[in-house]
């Protein structure tokens, strides 16, 4: 969660997790969503949505 008024940055982020976890587990991708999360009425997260969204950010 970002505090109010900050920008998310892409190499903050990776240099903070790279000083925190193994080479290994450093994201390779990583992708700001730009709004809510799909969720059902019950409030669960629907993965198969996000999965999709996902891919059509990423590059390639």
């Amino acid at each position: 969660m970002l505090r109010t008024g900050a920008a998310p940055d892409r190499d903050g982020l990776r240099s903070h997790v790279a000083g925190r976890l193994a080479a290994f587990k450093v994201p390779a991708h990583l992708v700001f969503h730009p709004g809510p999360l799909p969720r059902n009425p019950t409030g669960k997260l629907l993965k198969p949505a996000l999965r999709e969204q996902v891919a059509a950010l990423l590059p390639g």
